[in-house]
């Protein structure tokens, strides 16, 4: 059967969302747009798309405030958007301001910032899936990267076609697609698009690799380096996935619900597994998966295996790791900085730092029963019982020692410590979880129900609407 899509490229896009099985008519896709190369023809390709599949688009671009001709960015996609009526939704964030209050480097905060503003669209919109327009070229980039630093196998599998962020699923339809593909595609249909300077400037290590590095490979031993290197990823993803999938059918005999680990059946494990369980391990504690180093995971290895115990490691990132005889645990270092409570703007917006994210407060009626997800995921949104000669102020601050609340449909009060272990929230990332107290009582909890003495009792009477969203706004413009 003849496709219908004369274009390499927009049969790569068709293929690859029947692959994902987003081909169905209705289906709700956020596409995320740059307004570089990439992303336009992957846009434009997506129209056409669409419009066979009968598939609804919607186009969403964050402006990160780092650039000076950013704003020239965002209007660009939002002509592309009246051009082919399709509903624009911009974020902006102060990711240079987020990035020092959260001790984050700028490309960490801004993609944090950007997947966040993505995730918030998705659900906005009961979207099935965000697009973004990664392509060969940058699953080869990615590989060299990851290479270079000694990552392990998860992250040498490169950019994952088809996964799930913050229960958002994330799909990348470009990635067997050449950037040289793009930029033909593009010059066919005689459309311009933005070109971002500092992606020429090969003093940031990826430019680096894109100019100089992969330029040579493919001079010296192999014109089609790149496609060479998005194959192995794939097969390196392809292993890892098995081998993950044996860790976890070990981890269930392996790690407690206390987080520790039984060392005699670890022991019996081999070497590729205890790494990985070792991994996920440290996650658990809140170390980011791009900071765990190849030498700790060494090192605790062998203090399992130590036939005496009280042995005990420091890593850098405020945890110790503790030989227990018959298991291993860790402890977590306390905030070295307390978080002072802040008293939230009602109305208004009221931007913590501390925590990375901002409140949106306004008056409303009645209420709407919004999702729950993880205590702490943002964004999260909640209706307060709130009447209008309310004078109580609104305290936001970190978890204290002997915290209850009774949350709503709860018999009683539960600890907040238990809520948090129960969720699996690791230790370290616990005091950084937003707690909003009323009256000297919490009050709520993002990503929980309200406390019962804060429910709105009825659809008329008066409340008080909380938004809590990563640092950065969210608008909605539209060109129909």
């Amino acid at each position: 059967m003849n496709s219908p899509f004369s274009a390499p490229l927009e049969r790569a896009l068709a293929n690859a969302l029947t692959r994902a099985g987003l081909d169905l008519a209705d289906t709700i896709l956020v596409v995320a747009v740059s307004g570089g190369a990439d992303s336009v023809a992957m846009l434009r390709g997506l129209c056409h798309v669409a419009k066979a599949r009968e598939l609804h688009l919607r186009v969403a671009h964050f402006h990160h405030g780092i650039r000076a001709d950013a704003d020239m960015d965002a209007e660009f996609v939002r002509q592309l958007c009246h051009a082919f009526d399709l509903p624009f939704f911009i974020g902006a964030g102060h990711v240079p301001e987020a990035a020092r209050a959260a001790h984050r480097s700028i490309e960490m905060q801004a993609r944090l910032m950007r997947y966040a503003f993505l995730n918030a669209v998705a659900d906005q919109q009961h979207a099935q899936a965000v697009l973004t327009a990664h392509t060969l070229d940058d699953q080869a980039e990615t590989l060299m990267l990851n290479l270079c630093r000694g990552a392990g196998p998860a992250a040498l599998g490169g950019i994952p076609p088809d996964t799930t962020i913050h229960g958002v699923r994330l799909v990348r339809p470009l990635l067997h697609v050449s950037r040289q593909d793009v930029e033909d595609y593009l010059h066919g249909l005689k459309q311009t698009w933005r070109e971002d300077l500092s992606n020429q400037n090969t003093a940031y290590r990826r430019n680096a690799v894109r100019h100089r590095i992969l330029p040579l490979l493919r001079d010296l031993l192999n014109p089609h380096t790149n496609e060479a290197l998005s194959r192995a990823a794939e097969c390196l993803r392809t292993d890892h996935e098995c081998l993950d999938e044996q860790v976890t059918a070990a981890q269930t005999s392996i790690i407690t619900d206390q987080h520790e680990i039984r060392l005699a059946p670890y022991r019996q494990q081999h070497q590729a597994i205890r790494r990985r369980l070792l991994s996920r391990w440290l996650r658990s504690a809140g170390i980011p998966a791009e900071r765990i180093r190849f030498e700790w995971l060494a090192q605790i290895d062998h203090l399992a295996n130590a036939d005496y115990g009280g042995g005990r490691i420091r890593l850098c990132s405020g945890i110790e790791i503790r030989h227990g005889y018959d298991h291993l645990a860790y402890a977590v270092d306390s905030p070295s900085r307390a978080i002072l409570p802040v008293r939230i703007n009602i109305p208004g917006t009221t931007n913590l730092p501390d925590f990375g994210c901002r409140v949106d407060a306004c008056f409303d009626t009645g209420f709407t029963r919004h999702p729950r997800s993880t205590p702490g995921q943002l964004p999260a949104e909640v209706h307060l019982h709130y009447p209008a000669e309310t004078v109580d102020a609104i305290i936001v601050r970190s978890r204290r020692p002997g915290d209850r609340i009774e949350m709503l449909g709860m018999d009683g009060s539960r600890k907040l410590q238990d809520i948090l272990t129960d969720a699996k929230i690791p230790a370290a990332n616990r005091s950084r979880i937003p707690v909003f107290v009323m009256q000297h009582k919490i009050v709520w909890i993002p990503g929980c129900r309200p406390a019962t003495h804060g429910a709105v009792p009825s659809m008329t009477a008066p409340s008080l609407h909380l938004r809590v969203m990563p640092l950065g706004r969210l608008q909605v413009m539209t060109g129909k």
